[in-house]
C-alpha cells in the first residue's frame, strides 16, 4: 500500500498535497481516521483515499480524543469543521482548506491562529478555551463575520480592526479593556474583565450588548447606545439605571444581580418584551405596570417579589420517554408532542392538560405513574424516576410529564413559581402557560408567572426536559393560594351490578362519585337505547349522604320511548 503525504515547506500556510488517484492519504491519528471513515461510511481500517476526502463537505469530530489533524489537508472541499474538545495544538493542516465557511474549536490546546490566515471564505470561528493571546493572523479576512474567543489569554483586540466585515464578537474570561477595534460591530458579548464603555462611543451599528461579571457601576454612557435592541448588565454593581430610560428600542434587557432600587426609568420601554430584575433590591414595581401586559418580567428575589408558597409535593401521575438526540432546550422549542409520538396520537399534551389522566392509563408501551417528588434536591425527578421503577440510575436525553389535579375553592389570579433543569414548559387547564427552553440547573424557584386557578378541579401538566446530570423540577403558587391537591381518578363513576348481562336479565346501574371535594348537589340526565333497554326504577344510594344527613332526593322522569331518563337530582 501507498501513503500519500503532504509536501512540507518551511511555512504552514497553503501546504500542496499531491493527489494520486486511488492511494491511501496518511492518517497518523487514529481517533481522527476512525471520525473521517465513519464519516463516509467506511469500516474501520478501510483505507481512504484522497477523492474520498475531498467529498467531504461538512465534517464532526467533536470530543473524540484526536491530537493529530494530519491527512485533513486533504478534505478539500469541506466547508464546515467541528473539532471541539479535542486535545489539537497544531492547525497547519488546515491552512490550505479554502472553502472553508465555519469553524468550530473550542476546548483544544491552540496557541497559534496563523495556519486560518489564508481561509478568505471563513465566516464563522469559535477557538473558545483555547491558548491563543495574538489575533493578528485573523486580518484581512473578509468574509469573517462571528468571532467566539472566550478563555484565551487576549487582551489586544487591535488586530480586529483589520476584519473588515465583523458582525460579532464574544469573549468571557479574556483581559480585556479597550474595546474601540469592536467599534463596527453590531454584536458584542464580554464577561469578566473590565471593559471601558467610552472606548465604544459612536458605535452607531450596535444593536447588541452584553456586559456580565465586570464589575460595572456607572452606565451613564450607556445612554449614547439608542440602537440597542438587547442589553445585558447582569451580575454588576448597577444602582442607578436613569440613562436606559433613552433605549427605547430595547426588547431585551437582563439587569439580575445588581443593587437597583429604583425601577421608574424602564416604564417607558414600550418595546421590551423579556426584562429580568431578579436578584436587586426592588422593592416597588408599580412603575412597571405599564409593561405587564405585553412583557414577560422576571421579579424573584427582590424585597417587593410575590413569595412564594409550598412546592407541589403531589401525589403526581409521571411519564417518560426519551427525546432522541436533541438537546433539552431544542427539544422544548421543536414543538414536538413526545406524548403524541409514544402513542401514535392516541395521548396528546393538549388532551392531557385539558382532561388529566388516571393513573396506570397507558400511553403507547408505558403506563400513568403515581408518585410524590421532593421539595428539593437538584435530581429530585431523576430520583423520583428510580423510585416509581421509570428508570435506573442517571436518565440522559429523556423528558418527564407530571399531572396533577388542583381543587380550588374560588377563582384565583396568583402567580406561579417554578424552578427546572433544564428546560420546562407548563400546561393550566388546557392552555400552555410558560415555555422556557433553557440549558440551566435548578435548586429552587427560578420563573414567575402570572395564571387563574379556576373554582373547582383545575389540571396542571408539567414538561421537564433533560439534557445530562441533573434533572429536576419545582412547582407551586404564591404565598396564600388556596387549593388541595386531589386524588387523580375523582370525578362520577358507575358500574354495573352483574358482569355479563343478557336479554330479559334485570340488573342495577350504580353511579357513584369518586374523591370529590365539597360536592353540594348534583344533577343528571340519562340517555339509552330503548330499542336494547327498557328502564324500571330510581333510587337513591349514598351518593351524596355523610354521616347520617338526609337529602333532597329527585327521582326524574322514566321515558322508555324515547329512551331517557330526566331531571334525576339531589342537594
Amino acid at each position: 500500500m501507498r501513503w500519500i503525504f503532504p509536501s512540507r515547506k518551511t511555512r504552514t500556510v497553503d501546504p500542496q498535497v499531491e493527489i494520486i488517484p486511488g492511494e491511501s492519504v496518511y492518517i497518523p491519528d487514529p481517533n481522527l481516521r476512525a471520525a473521517i471513515a465513519e464519516s463516509l461510511d467506511k469500516k474501520a481500517g478501510a483505507q481512504i483515499t484522497a477523492e474520498e476526502m475531498a467529498t467531504l463537505r461538512d465534517f464532526v469530530a467533536e470530543s473524540s480524543g484526536i491530537r493529530d489533524l494530519t491527512g485533513l489537508e486533504f478534505a478539500t472541499n469541506l466547508h464546515s469543521l467541528n473539532i471541539a474538545n479535542n486535545l489539537i495544538s497544531d492547525l497547519s493542516p488546515l491552512s490550505g482548506l479554502t472553502h472553508l465557511a465555519s469553524l468550530f474549536l473550542y476546548e483544544n490546546k491552540v496557541f497559534d491562529l496563523s495556519p486560518l490566515t489564508e481561509l478568505h471564505n471563513l465566516a464563522s470561528l469559535d477557538f473558545a478555551h483555547n491558548r491563543a493571546s495574538d489575533l493578528s493572523p485573523l486580518v484581512g479576512l473578509k468574509n469573517l463575520s462571528g468571532i467566539h474567543a472566550t478563555g484565551n489569554n487576549i487582551s489586544d483586540l487591535s488586530p480586529l480592526s483589520g476584519v473588515p466585515n465583523l458582525k460579532s464578537f464574544g469573549s468571557w474570561d479574556n483581559p480585556l479593556s479597550d474595546l474601540s477595534p469592536l467599534i463596527e460591530l453590531e454584536s458584542i458579548d464580554i464577561c469578566g474583565g473590565t471593559p471601558d464603555i467610552s472606548t465604544l462611543i459612536g458605535a452607531k451599528n450596535l444593536k447588541e450588548l452584553y456586559f456580565r461579571s465586570c464589575n460595572i457601576s456607572d452606565i451613564s454612557l450607556l445612554a449614547e447606545f439608542t440602537g440597542l435592541e438587547r442589553l445585558s448588565l447582569e451580575d454588576n454593581k448597577v444602582s442607578d439605571i436613569s440613562p436606559l430610560r433613552e433605549l427605547t428600542k430595547l426588547k431585551w434587557l437582563n439587569l439580575e444581580k445588581n443593587n437597583i432600587s429604583d425601577v421608574s426609568a424602564l416604564g417607558g420601554l414600550a418595546n421590551l418584551e423579556w426584562l429580568n430584575l431578579e436578584e436587586n433590591a426592588i422593592s416597588d414595581f408599580l412603575p412597571l405596570e405599564g409593561l405587564q401586559q405585553n412583557t414577560a418580567i422576571r421579579l424573584l428575589h427582590n424585597p417587593g417579589s410575590p413569595k412564594h408558597g409550598p412546592k407541589i409535593v403531589g401525589p403526581w401521575l409521571w411519564m417518560i420517554t426519551p427525546i432522541g438526540d436533541k438537546s433539552a432546550k431544542d427539544a422544548a422549542a421543536s414543538g414536538v408532542d413526545f406524548l403524541a409520538e409514544i402513542s401514535e396520537g392516541d395521548v396528546t399534551e393538549l388532551k392531557v392538560a385539558t382532561n388529566g389522566a388516571v393513573e396506570g392509563n397507558p400511553v403507547g408501551d408505558s403506563v400513568w405513574v403515581s408518585h410524590k417528588i421532593s421539595a428539593s434536591g437538584i435530581d429530585n425527578i431523576n430520583d423520583m424516576v428510580n423510585v416509581a421503577g421509570l428508570g435506573i440510575g442517571d436518565i440522559n436525553r429523556h423528558v418527564a410529564y407530571g399531572v396533577v389535579h388542583l381543587f380550588s375553592p374560588k377563582k384565583q389570579n396568583i402567580n406561579m413559581f417554578v424552578g427546572s433543569s433544564d428546560a420546562v414548559k407548563v400546561w393550566l387547564n388546557g392552555k400552555l402557560v410558560h415555555n422556557n427552553p433553557v440549558h440551566r440547573g435548578s435548586e429552587d424557584y427560578q420563573d414567575m408567572f402570572p395564571v387563574i386557578l379556576e373554582i373547582g378541579i383545575n389540571v396542571l401538566l408539567v414538561a421537564v426536559y433533560e439534557d445530562f446530570w441533573e434533572w429536576g423540577g419545582f412547582f407551586g403558587f404564591e404565598q396564600g393560594a388556596a387549593y388541595t391537591v386531589t386524588a387523580s381518578n375523582s370525578g362520577i363513576g358507575y358500574n354495573f351490578s352483574e358482569t355479563a348481562i343478557h336479554v330479559r336479565d334485570t340488573f342495577t346501574l350504580d353511579l357513584r362519585a369518586r374523591n370529590i371535594i365539597d360536592l353540594a348537589g348534583w344533577q343528571f340526565d340519562i340517555a339509552f337505547d330503548p330499542s336494547v333497554l327498557e328502564a324500571i326504577a330510581v333510587n337513591e344510594g349514598d351518593f351524596l349522604k355523610t354521616e347520617g344527613e338526609s337529602t333532597f332526593f329527585q327521582k326524574g322522569k322514566i321515558d322508555n320511548r324515547s329512551g331517557k331518563i330526566t331531571g334525576l337530582s339531589s342537594a
